[in-house]
């Protein structure tokens, strides 16, 4: 964020209740590449013919028009023009090679209706400002087209200007009332502090500004430099008496209207920045960190090429209603805190991101907050993303009514990037009523310390949707939801966790749907909680999964895999579900008897339920995966064994226990489905035994195999006597 005591505050990471403003967090700044980009723009154009004022002109009472190609090196501004009264406008074009010790171009005027325009293809080279143009009365813009090359540095010439921090490319500045400013930028700007820099405070002073040129800030000769922005942008409708700090609120009594003063940008030059590469406030009064009343002034910015920064990337907040903030980005963006930033204080203003560019960001890669330093009804967020993230802290982070009330102000992220993510890969949070959140994801996402996706609607009559078709994996959590109306998550990928929890969900009922894979617990919402996981899906369950209170059912048409860790001996538990509906595969079968699933309501067997499970086909104290149904047991289910024996069996007294049944349970609710099973020289069939509820359980019999043995030995006897007779006659012949 900017230094300037009218600069846009750092944002918060607050907590629901209170206001944490945002310390910048300063890592190393891009040195090398900003060297290079400063040396070679003062270098490589060979010195001006001559020395002297290419043009001075002050405090005309009438208007200017010139036009100047001549060349300058000159300790002050190398073409001063200044005009004092009503209608003395100033046009000027310039063509030649400038090296001032202060200001290259420097432009005054004082009266009303009387604009500035300066068009120049030279080049410049200043100690302070390259091109600078300031007005102070009503109706009087600023047009600036530019095409020369710029370094602005406070070494050159060794000026000793007091404010030789203010090394800016391109500075303009109005404080009358209806004048705006427009800068069309094609020249590559390289300066100690911003490259081009607009500041307006008398509203209604709108500022459009298109580069296409390399804007480089930071001091050349110094590798700590503490540059500027590349394109720092700021309208207001006054000036505060005194500068107000960020964690001061301003006083109602100062502040002001309207200002109608929106901003549009689109750059199309690459930005190395020693601050934020783009930074844009709207608000009402200059001086108070982009607060104090405003509104009525959008921003809109489009960005297609590359912008490194040691900051922010793309900045912006607007302070007052109606002031919106629309980003389209397609460009490159690496930054050392968040690439895009966005945030608005007002009714009526929205959020709209759209990137298509990759980002690798210290911080989070994409960033918005609605209500952020005063009220927000109707300002939804909206993000569409398509390019890969790699950030810091969060990929993609949302908040409505961050600071403040904001009703009405939805969340709506639409993601097909991948993302990598320090903490949460998507965060969204609405705290208004009546503001859902909507996200739908393609992309694959990773939380090394959270949730690859945390979304939660706090207040009344607000829900959460998620659709996701990618391969997520948190720490804490594949996905956490939390609508107070309700959640329903929808998938079509993959679901992990490091924590084994895959899907968490708080708030009123939930609605889970699984048509990929869900690997890890799921913990649901003390509602009524439904989870279908359909055919074709997977559900590889953790060792414990809550649903909480209410009436919860989980319905299976795929399959459920209950089978732990891989030694074999996992128990599953579905604590609080009070309706288990199969029509599909519930699996304990990993090659290792001793499984357990444990079900505490009811068991519906519907068409194509199936159980599998393992057992060592033995004795009756032999291992065996067992399921422990607590509820009433409906339908027909068969279960399918794999004998992980190798006795060939043996008799079974007590039998060997696979479903034990609290409940009501009749013995057609469970089949053998491979019945009688063959386990050598014993056969094991399912037996239905009453036990006050019942337990079903394999016994053997004497199976083919024991029948096999007797017939063996007889056959070896039979070839014995056959191969002795003959050697009897053999013996008898020879006699």
């Amino acid at each position: 964020m900017g230094k300037r005591n009218d600069s846009a505050v750092c944002k918060a990471r607050p907590v629901v209740h209170s206001i944490d403003f945002r310390r910048h967090r300063r890592s190393l700044a891009l040195t090398t590449a900003l060297t290079t980009t400063l040396a070679a723009l003062l270098l490589t154009a060979p010195p001006p013919a001559r020395a002297g004022q290419a043009l001075g002109i002050v405090a005309s009472p009438v208007a200017v028009s010139e036009s100047s190609n001549v060349d300058c090196v000159f300790s002050g501004d190398c073409i001063l023009i200044s005009t004092v009264n009503d209608g003395s406008s100033i046009d000027l074009a310039a063509s030649g090679f400038l090296i001032a010790g202060d200001d290259g171009i420097a432009t005054t005027t004082s009266g009303s209706d009387a604009a500035i325009r300066i068009e120049n293809d030279g080049r410049i080279e200043a100690g302070v400002i390259g091109i600078h143009a300031s007005t102070s009365g009503s109706d009087s813009g600023i047009t600036i087209v530019n095409s020369g090359d710029i370094a602005a540095d406070n070494g050159i010439l060794n000026s000793g200007f007091p404010f030789s921090d203010i090394d800016n490319g391109i500075d303009a500045r109005t404080t009358g009332p209806d004048s705006g400013v427009r800068i069309v930028n094609s020249g590559d700007i390289a300066s100690g502090y911003d490259g081009i820099y607009v500041l307006n405070t008398g509203g209604g002073s709108p500022v459009r500004l298109t580069n296409t040129g390399t804007i480089t800030t930071g001091d050349r000769s110094d590798a700590t430099s503490d540059g500027g922005e590349a394109i720092d942008l700021r309208t207001y409708t006054a000036v505060a008496p005194a500068p107000i700090p960020a964690e001061v609120p301003v006083p109602d009594a100062l502040k002001v209207g309207p200002g109608f003063s929106p901003v549009t940008l689109i750059n199309h030059g690459v930005i190395i920045s020693d601050d934020d590469g783009i930074e844009v406030c709207t608000a009402g009064l200059a001086g108070t960190n982009c607060r104090g009343g405003g509104g009525n002034s959008p921003v809109l910015v489009v960005n297609t090429a590359t912008i490194i920064a040691n900051y922010v990337s793309l900045d912006s907040v607007t302070y007052g209603p109606d002031s919106p903030i629309v980003y389209f980005n397609s460009g490159l963006l690496i930054s050392n805190e968040e690439s895009i930033d966005a945030e608005t204080s007002g009714d009526g203003s929205a959020i709209e991101i759209t990137n298509s560019g990759d980002v690798f960001s210290g911080i989070d890669g994409v960033s918005a907050a609605t209500g952020a330093y005063a009220a927000g009804d109707n300002s939804p967020i909206t993000v569409f993303n398509t390019g890969d993230i790699i950030a810091g802290e969060v990929g993609i982070y949302t908040k409505t009514a961050q600071n403040f009330s904001g009703d009405n102000s939805a969340i709506a992220i639409e993601n097909h990037g991948n993302i990598q993510a320090g903490l949460n890969g998507i965060y969204a949070v609405t705290n208004g009523i009546d503001s859902d959140i909507t996200i739908v994801n393609s992309g694959d996402i990773s939380s090394k310390k959270r949730s690859a996706i945390y979304a939660w609607a706090v207040s009344k009559d607000s829900s959460v949707t998620i659709v996701t078709n990618g391969a997520l994996h948190g720490s804490g959590a594949g996905i956490f939801a939390s609508g107070a109306l309700g959640a329903v998550i929808v998938n079509y990928g993959s679901i992990s966790a490091q924590s084994d929890i895959a899907v968490a969900v708080g708030g009123a009922s939930s609605k889970l749907v699984n048509h990929g894979v869900i690997d890890g617990s799921v913990y649901l919402s003390s509602g009524n909680d439904i989870f279908i996981n359909k055919r074709g899906g997977l559900f590889r369950s953790g060792s414990l999964n809550e649903f909480d209170e209410g009436n919860d059912v989980l319905k299976n048409q795929g399959t459920v895999l209950a089978t732990g860790p891989s030694d074999g001996h996992a128990a599953t538990h579905f604590f609080n579900l009070e309706v288990f509906e199969n029509e599909g595969l519930v699996s304990l079968q990993d090659r290792g008897a001793g499984d357990r699933l444990v079900l505490p309501g009811l068991f519906v067997g519907g068409p194509g339920s199936t159980l599998a499970l393992d057992a060592a086909l033995g004795d009756s104290g032999s291992a065996a995966d067992r399921i422990r149904i607590r509820g009433d047991v409906s339908g027909r289910t068969a279960i399918d064994v794999a004998n992980t024996g190798t006795t060939g069996g043996a008799p079974t007294d007590a039998g060997i226990v696979l479903v034990a049944v609290d409940g009501d349970v009749e013995a057609r609710n469970f089949t053998l489905a491979n019945g009688p099973i063959d386990g050598g020289f014993f056969n094991y069939d399912l037996f239905f035994r009453p036990t006050g509820s019942g337990v079903f359980e394999l016994h053997s019999s004497i199976g083919a195999g024991a029948f096999l043995l007797p017939q063996l030995l007889t056959a070896g006897q039979d070839i014995w006597h056959e191969g002795a007779q003959s050697w009897s006659d053999r013996i008898a012949d020879l006699r």
